[in-house]
């Protein structure tokens, strides 16, 4: 079937290296404690998750740039705390996300879903 058939429009999300790389985009510390869990990420990684979140690896779970335990480590692992990492500004959401997906996954959901709302962009 050819998708100009269909009724609906289908935006896909393909997250590099997978979801969990769209949070930690997004993470920004709130408080001194955050502050200090996001500099040992990057001390451990030697690069900022926050700002090269594509360089994280889901290939093999539990090593240092594991996309999971990287986002784990940011939050506390606190589920309410991961959620809220999506809430940033949508401009530096579009910049951390560009070579992960997300910035791809925004922009489509801006030219494809936002006119069939109504909404203004």
């Amino acid at each position: 079937m050819n998708s100009g058939d269909w009724g609906f429009r289908i935006v896909l999300a393909y997250p590099d290296p997978e979801i969990e790389a769209w949070h930690i985009a997004g993470f920004e510390p709130a408080t001194r404690v955050e502050q200090e869990r996001a500099e040992a990420q990057q001390k451990r990684l030697k690069f900022s998750p926050m700002e090269q979140p594509e360089r994280l690896k889901s290939t093999v779970a539990g090593t240092d740039a594991d996309t999971k335990k990287v986002l784990a480590a940011l939050t506390a692992d606190d589920p309410d705390r991961k959620a809220d990492c999506l809430e940033v500004s949508i401009e530096d959401l579009r910049k951390r996300g560009a070579r992960c997906g997300l910035a791809a996954f925004l922009e489509a959901v801006e030219m494809e879903i936002v006119p069939l709302l109504g909404a203004e962009t």
